[in-house]
């Protein structure tokens, strides 16, 4: 997918704000990806040891990731409008990636 976007600014020939919205927007997909995991599984070993903040800290560490996402996707419409499409495949790939390796695995 990323080599697509490259592709395409490179066909069309007027500079790197697709492939630059597309990274900038995987980066952040990935990040955040990575956080919210760390956040699930900090929760489940709080169930585990019977800490009830956990579920506090899960909820405010997703608040506060949603918020951080629509605040960048935000600044990417109104200050980079150029980069806006690449941003929106960069968010998306991660997801995509995700799905593709959990369909290669066995039943």
């Amino acid at each position: 997918m990323g080599s697509a976007v490259v592709l395409f600014d490179l066909v069309r020939g007027s500079g790197y704000a697709h492939t630059t919205g597309y990274l900038l927007g995987a980066a952040v997909a990935t990040l955040n990806l990575w956080l919210l995991s760390g956040g699930f599984f900090a929760l489940m070993r709080g169930y585990a040891s019977g800490e009830r903040t956990a579920a506090v800290r899960a909820l405010l560490a997703f608040g506060g990731s949603f918020v951080g996402l629509v605040l960048l996707c935000f600044w990417v419409v109104v200050a980079h409008r150029e980069w806006s499409l690449g941003f929106a495949l960069g968010l998306a790939t991660p997801a995509l990636a995700g799905i593709l390796y959990g369909r290669t695995l066995e039943r």
